[in-house]
């Protein structure tokens, strides 16, 4: 990545969805983006939904989080309350992932606060906006990013073994793993997404394989182009 733009003039937005299934490198991928792309001047936001989750569900400042804590107390029972007064998330995961019909009334009831506020930090954001997010293709959360997406991609056995060393237990990992889009039903949903709202660019890389620096270079550059053109994307 190299280059940048001009900052006498307001900053061009490209706005790029980062994702992929658990355990294929995505925060990883995301942090040496936003590093070489800082490093070059260009002025880069990182959001996560799985931050901004954590912060709906043990913090106030989100509007509708302390609502949405409340909706999940009535619906789950209060035994799901943490100490600090939010909800244990990891006591949550526990019994939405055992029951599909659980999880559905989870994000029901989760998901317009959580895209609210991931819209609500997207138009706020100039320059290099990355939204890191495994279930976007299927929660299609695309728009928020002008269809633009990059598909992050490692073998079974690879995210088996760096989700080993996380904080979850292998048995709920592979539960999670489950109930999302495997990477190849990702890339249709996202294409045809794509084609339906006529734009949005497609990277697709992999994580566990040689030649992954010079294949992110690739891309880099071609996002880069976006900032010396000051075109908007």
């Amino acid at each position: 990545l190299d280059g940048g733009f001009d900052m006498k003039r307001p900053a061009p937005v490209y706005r790029l969805t980062v994702t992929g299934s658990m355990g294929c490198g995505k925060t990883h991928l995301c942090r040496e983006i936003v590093r070489r792309a800082r490093r070059c001047g260009i002025k880069t936001e990182y959001i996560s939904t799985d931050i901004i989750r954590a912060e709906m569900l043990q913090g106030s400042s989100i509007p509708g989080a302390l609502r949405l804590q409340r909706l999940i107390l009535q619906e789950f029972g209060d035994s799901l309350r943490s100490k600090e007064g939010g909800i244990d998330r990891q006591a949550l995961a526990a019994l939405v992932y055992s029951d599909r019909r659980r999880l559905a009334g989870l994000k029901k009831v989760l998901s317009p606060v959580l895209n609210g506020e991931i819209s609500r930090r997207i138009k706020k954001t100039r320059g290099l906006v990355i939204l890191e997010s495994a279930l976007a293709a299927e929660e299609k959360l695309l728009p928020l990013t002008n269809f633009n997406v990059l598909l992050v991609d490692c073998s079974r056995a690879t995210r088996l073994k760096r989700l080993k060393n996380g904080d979850l237990p292998l048995r709920q990992v592979l539960k999670r793993i489950s109930l999302q889009f495997p990477n190849h039903k990702k890339a249709r949903a996202i294409q045809v997404q794509q084609r339906l709202a006529g734009r949005g660019d497609f990277f697709r890389i992999r994580t566990d394989k040689a030649g992954f620096k010079e294949n992110l270079s690739r891309i880099l550059t071609q996002l880069s182009a976006h900032f010396k053109s000051g075109g908007l994307s």
